[in-house]
Protein backbone atom coordinates (compact mmCIF):
# COMPACT_ATOMS: atom_id res chain seq x y z
CA UNK A 1 0.00 0.00 0.00
CA UNK A 2 2.80 2.41 0.80
CA UNK A 3 4.32 1.65 -2.62
CA UNK A 4 1.07 2.70 -4.32
CA UNK A 5 0.94 5.85 -2.21
CA UNK A 6 4.57 6.64 -3.01
CA UNK A 7 3.95 6.07 -6.73
CA UNK A 8 0.93 8.37 -6.54
CA UNK A 9 2.95 11.05 -4.80
CA UNK A 10 5.69 10.77 -7.40
CA UNK A 11 3.11 11.08 -10.18
CA UNK A 12 1.56 14.18 -8.59
CA UNK A 13 4.99 15.66 -7.96
CA UNK A 14 5.99 15.14 -11.59
CA UNK A 15 2.85 16.73 -13.09
CA UNK A 16 3.93 20.37 -12.61
CA UNK A 17 7.25 19.57 -14.28
CA UNK A 18 5.37 17.99 -17.20
CA UNK A 19 3.05 20.98 -17.37
CA UNK A 20 6.04 23.34 -17.21
CA UNK A 21 7.81 21.42 -19.96
CA UNK A 22 4.64 21.36 -22.06
CA UNK A 23 4.13 25.10 -21.58
CA UNK A 24 7.76 25.78 -22.47
CA UNK A 25 7.33 23.71 -25.63
CA UNK A 26 4.07 25.51 -26.41
CA UNK A 27 5.75 28.91 -25.97
CA UNK A 28 8.50 27.82 -28.36
CA UNK A 29 5.87 26.78 -30.89
CA UNK A 30 4.03 30.10 -30.58
CA UNK A 31 7.32 31.88 -31.18
CA UNK A 32 8.20 29.67 -34.17
CA UNK A 33 4.75 30.33 -35.64
CA UNK A 34 5.30 34.10 -35.18
CA UNK A 35 1.95 34.43 -33.47
CA UNK A 36 2.83 37.90 -32.22
CA UNK A 37 2.49 39.21 -35.77
CA UNK A 38 -0.84 37.45 -36.24
CA UNK A 39 -2.67 38.64 -33.14
CA UNK A 40 -4.78 41.77 -33.27
CA UNK A 41 -3.70 44.88 -31.43
CA UNK A 42 -6.35 44.70 -28.74
CA UNK A 43 -5.41 48.02 -27.22
CA UNK A 44 -6.18 49.96 -30.41
CA UNK A 45 -9.31 47.90 -31.01
CA UNK A 46 -10.46 48.46 -27.43
CA UNK A 47 -9.94 52.21 -27.66
CA UNK A 48 -11.86 52.36 -30.92
CA UNK A 49 -14.77 50.39 -29.43
CA UNK A 50 -14.91 52.46 -26.25
CA UNK A 51 -14.78 55.73 -28.19
CA UNK A 52 -17.51 54.57 -30.56
CA UNK A 53 -19.74 53.61 -27.64
CA UNK A 54 -19.06 56.94 -25.95
CA UNK A 55 -20.10 58.85 -29.06
CA UNK A 56 -23.26 56.71 -29.40
CA UNK A 57 -24.18 57.20 -25.73
CA UNK A 58 -23.48 60.92 -25.93
CA UNK A 59 -25.58 61.28 -29.10
CA UNK A 60 -28.44 59.32 -27.52
CA UNK A 61 -28.27 61.56 -24.46
CA UNK A 62 -28.27 64.67 -26.66
CA UNK A 63 -31.35 63.36 -28.49
CA UNK A 64 -33.36 63.50 -25.25
CA UNK A 65 -35.74 66.44 -25.74
CA UNK A 66 -35.87 66.98 -21.96
CA UNK A 67 -32.12 67.63 -21.78
CA UNK A 68 -31.47 71.37 -21.37
CA UNK A 69 -29.39 72.91 -24.16
CA UNK A 70 -26.61 73.95 -21.77
CA UNK A 71 -26.08 70.26 -20.85
CA UNK A 72 -25.77 69.02 -24.42
CA UNK A 73 -22.26 67.88 -25.30
CA UNK A 74 -20.05 67.99 -28.35
CA UNK A 75 -19.76 64.22 -28.66
CA UNK A 76 -16.93 64.21 -31.17
CA UNK A 77 -14.80 66.71 -29.23
CA UNK A 78 -15.39 64.76 -26.02
CA UNK A 79 -14.40 61.48 -27.67
CA UNK A 80 -11.26 63.02 -29.20
CA UNK A 81 -10.24 64.39 -25.80
CA UNK A 82 -10.86 60.97 -24.26
CA UNK A 83 -8.72 59.29 -26.94
CA UNK A 84 -5.86 61.73 -26.33
CA UNK A 85 -5.99 60.94 -22.61
CA UNK A 86 -6.45 57.19 -23.09
CA UNK A 87 -3.74 56.54 -25.69
CA UNK A 88 -0.74 56.77 -23.32
CA UNK A 89 -2.52 54.61 -20.74
CA UNK A 90 -3.31 51.96 -23.34
CA UNK A 91 0.22 52.18 -24.73
CA UNK A 92 1.54 51.37 -21.27
CA UNK A 93 -0.79 48.34 -21.11
CA UNK A 94 0.06 47.05 -24.60
CA UNK A 95 3.20 45.01 -23.75
CA UNK A 96 1.46 43.21 -20.88
CA UNK A 97 -1.64 42.59 -23.01
CA UNK A 98 0.51 41.14 -25.80
CA UNK A 99 2.32 38.89 -23.32
CA UNK A 100 -1.05 37.65 -22.00
CA UNK A 101 -2.34 37.04 -25.52
CA UNK A 102 0.71 34.97 -26.43
CA UNK A 103 0.47 33.05 -23.15
CA UNK A 104 -3.20 32.28 -23.89
CA UNK A 105 -2.21 30.93 -27.32
CA UNK A 106 0.52 28.80 -25.72
CA UNK A 107 -1.97 27.49 -23.14
CA UNK A 108 -4.38 26.53 -25.91
CA UNK A 109 -1.69 24.57 -27.76
CA UNK A 110 -0.44 23.00 -24.51
CA UNK A 111 -3.95 21.80 -23.74
CA UNK A 112 -4.20 19.97 -27.07
CA UNK A 113 -0.73 18.56 -27.69
CA UNK A 114 1.88 16.60 -25.75
CA UNK A 115 5.33 18.03 -25.11
CA UNK A 116 6.80 15.79 -27.81
CA UNK A 117 4.15 16.85 -30.34
CA UNK A 118 4.74 20.52 -29.51
CA UNK A 119 8.48 20.05 -30.02
CA UNK A 120 7.86 18.35 -33.37
CA UNK A 121 5.54 21.14 -34.44
CA UNK A 122 8.14 23.72 -33.42
CA UNK A 123 10.71 21.89 -35.52
CA UNK A 124 8.35 22.00 -38.48
CA UNK A 125 7.48 25.69 -38.07
CA UNK A 126 11.22 26.45 -37.86
CA UNK A 127 11.67 25.17 -41.43
CA UNK A 128 11.21 27.32 -44.53
CA UNK A 129 7.92 25.63 -45.44
CA UNK A 130 6.73 25.93 -41.83
CA UNK A 131 7.47 29.66 -41.78
CA UNK A 132 5.67 30.01 -45.12
CA UNK A 133 2.64 28.16 -43.73
CA UNK A 134 2.61 30.36 -40.61
CA UNK A 135 2.81 33.51 -42.74
CA UNK A 136 0.05 32.43 -45.12
CA UNK A 137 -2.25 30.82 -42.54
CA UNK A 138 -4.22 34.01 -41.76
CA UNK A 139 -5.04 34.47 -45.47
CA UNK A 140 -6.02 30.80 -45.76
CA UNK A 141 -8.21 31.11 -42.66
CA UNK A 142 -9.90 34.24 -44.04
CA UNK A 143 -10.54 32.60 -47.41
CA UNK A 144 -11.91 29.53 -45.64
CA UNK A 145 -14.28 31.59 -43.49
CA UNK A 146 -15.55 33.43 -46.57
CA UNK A 147 -16.03 30.20 -48.51
CA UNK A 148 -17.81 28.48 -45.62
CA UNK A 149 -20.09 31.51 -45.23
CA UNK A 150 -20.91 31.31 -48.95
CA UNK A 151 -21.63 27.59 -48.64
CA UNK A 152 -23.87 28.27 -45.64
CA UNK A 153 -25.85 30.83 -47.62
CA UNK A 154 -26.10 28.45 -50.57
CA UNK A 155 -27.43 25.76 -48.24
CA UNK A 156 -29.95 28.16 -46.72
CA UNK A 157 -31.21 29.14 -50.18
CA UNK A 158 -31.50 25.48 -51.18
CA UNK A 159 -33.25 24.69 -47.90
CA UNK A 160 -35.79 27.49 -48.38
CA UNK A 161 -36.37 26.41 -52.01
CA UNK A 162 -37.04 22.84 -50.93
CA UNK A 163 -39.27 23.96 -48.06
CA UNK A 164 -41.27 26.07 -50.48
CA UNK A 165 -41.72 23.03 -52.76
CA UNK A 166 -42.82 20.79 -49.89
CA UNK A 167 -45.35 23.34 -48.67
CA UNK A 168 -47.02 23.35 -52.09
CA UNK A 169 -46.27 26.93 -53.08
Amino acid sequence: MSGVLLAGLLLVASEPATDAARMAAARSLVSAMDYGARLPDLTATSLSRVTSRMVDACAARNDDPKLPERERRDCIADSLQFERQAEPVLASLAPEMRRKQLEAVAEAYASQFSTVELEQLTSFYSTEVGRTLAARQPAVDQALVERLNDLGLDMLIEFLTRMKKTSGE
